[in-house]
């Protein structure tokens, strides 16, 4: 119980403060982050649906959408990577709209690497 102690902010601790065991702890704790994350989750999940190339380079929106991507994998949601490719054309833009063609409709679909 020590370390579960020495590792939470003062905030944190008020939510178990009178709980006695490890068992108690980290299931009031899960309850109160649950919640939390499931707000998270909905709007990692809007902007990445939202993601958009919008005057950044290529390499930016890429970052752009890998940070979203790998934050949703850090909650435990991955965007599987056929997703991940999909998400990525729908945001270019229509300046790209060949480039996309080209590789969408490929019967062997790359991945998000290899586009």
């Amino acid at each position: 119980m020590s370390w579960i102690y020495s590792s939470l902010t003062g905030s944190v601790m008020v939510r178990i403060v009178g709980l006695t065991t490890a068992f108690e702890v980290w299931t009031t704790l899960g309850r109160n982050f649950v919640s939390a994350n499931n707000n998270g989750l909905l709007d990692l999940e809007q902007s990445l649906q939202d993601v958009s190339k919008d005057g950044l380079s290529v390499q930016e929106y890429v970052i752009k959408g890998k940070d979203l991507t790998d934050s949703l994998a850090a909650i435990g949601e991955p965007v599987p990577e056929n997703k991940q490719v999909r998400f990525f054309f729908r945001g270019l833009g229509l300046e790209y709209n060949v480039f996309v063609t080209s590789i969408a409709y490929r019967p062997d679909q790359p991945s998000l690497e290899d586009v």
